[in-house]
């Protein structure tokens, strides 16, 4: 085992004893929680009733088969870990075990290298998940505290917004999907003079650091006011300027944090009324089935029965697959975002770097540019005396002529 997974649960589904004993101590070593069960219906209720990160089931299980038990579990997980256990399997239960998504296939008697080797290789991919879900919590936590104490907006040399935070699309009133048509004309009152506006993108595009207070002008006509720190970003030759403000009022501050509120409780109350109505549907529909079943029960034969209960198991494993590319999606959405944030701190660790090895360079030049002056005052002082030497002399040279 490559490495350490005493929080890992693992249940062992398996009718011989012996077999059970076998795995239980092998796997005993590795793993602090090992669950057990003796046929398929038991492990089904253990799985139900505890968070199961691996499941190793004999196909051989009295009450539910192994093949049975995977299918179950499937419909509700279908990222569980499962290995089947067997003493020979035909090549169409096979297939049907690969279309159920197992994990691996071993054949009795189990190696104990090739058990571990694909117990380590789950563990892995389990440990890596939950290390994920960690850090996408974190990124979450990040941007929220970001959200919650900064105003941040992205443009391009020309003033094109580019990105807008959720506090300063909160204060400027606009949408996500308008900053696309957004300018930074567009943002700025129109009050503050074009001539300042253009001395500050010229010292912007010096690369140089920008601070002040700047007067803002809503979607909604509304002023408000940002103490702004505005700084240039290179990537692949391309400029970006990111702007990171505070509120400088407290009637600015109440007034985001109100209107944070205010988006909040709507929100939350569409979600309940949306579940709410999911509720009522799902009840109504129950209700319906129950009717159309008990009214036409005498009438319908086994084969049709099981016809339905085939093709509603094939609409919800169409379900089923269309939640996991959702998942997919929005997991690739959180590693895009986090991508993204990395960048944005590189940039600013950069930049800082940038300057402050400018600010270093400053201070030697000035510092040559001090013992220059100093060496230039000397020569003068030098150039003086011997300027009165040269006076003195001639003076002689004139008395000796004379005479």
């Amino acid at each position: 085992m490559s490495g350490s997974f005493e929080d890992i649960v693992i249940l062992i589904a398996e009718s011989d004893e012996d077999d059970r004993k076998k795995l239980f101590n092998i796997l005993s070593k590795y793993f602090n929680v090992i669950l057990e069960a003796n046929d398929g219906k038991e492990a089904y209720e253990l799985y139900k009733k505890n968070k199961i990160d691996i499941i190793i089931s004999s196909d051989e299980l009295p009450a539910i088969s192994g093949v049975d038990l995977l299918k179950l579990i499937r419909l509700s997980d279908t990222n569980i870990g499962f290995i089947i256990t067997s003493k020979e399997v035909e090549a169409s239960v096979l297939l049907e075990l690969i279309d159920l998504n197992v994990n691996a296939f071993l054949s009795k008697p189990i190696s104990q290298g090739k058990l571990l080797e694909k117990i380590d290789l789950l563990s892995e991919r389990i440990l890596l998940k939950k290390k994920l879900l960690i850090k996408d919590n974190e990124v979450e936590n990040y941007i929220s505290a970001v959200d919650k104490v900064a105003l941040i907006y992205k443009m391009k040399a020309n003033g094109a917004i580019t990105y807008m935070n959720e506090s300063m699309l909160l204060m400027s009133g606009y949408g996500k999907d308008e900053i696309r048509n957004l300018n930074f004309k567009d943002i700025i009152h129109p009050e503050i003079p074009s001539k300042y506006i253009k001395e500050t993108w010229d010292y912007l595009k010096d690369g140089k650091l920008w601070k002040g207070n700047t007067k803002f002008l809503s979607k909604n006509k509304e002023v408000f006011y940002l103490n702004n720190s505005i700084f240039k970003i290179e990537d692949n030759n391309n400029e970006e300027f990111i702007t990171i403000s505070f509120l400088t009022t407290k009637e600015n501050l109440e007034k985001r944090d109100f209107q944070k509120k205010v988006i909040l409780n709507i929100k939350e109350a569409n979600k309940k009324e949306q579940l709410l109505h999911k509720d009522i549907s799902k009840l109504k529909e129950e209700l319906l089935n129950s009717k159309r079943i008990i009214n036409n029960f005498n009438q319908v034969t086994v084969d049709e029965l099981n016809t339905k209960i085939l093709r509603q198991d094939n609409q919800l494993r169409k379900y089923e697959k269309d939640i996991a590319t959702f998942d997919e999606k929005y997991s690739t959405m959180l590693m895009n975002k986090k991508s993204e944030i990395e960048m944005h701190v590189n940039a600013l660790q950069l930049h800082k770097v940038k300057i402050d090895k400018q600010v270093e360079d400053i201070i030697t030049l000035t510092k040559e540019v001090d013992t220059s002056h100093e060496k230039i005052k000397s020569l003068i002082k030098d150039l003086e005396i011997k300027n009165k030497k040269i006076i003195d002399l001639m003076f002689i040279i004139d008395e000796n002529n004379i005479k």
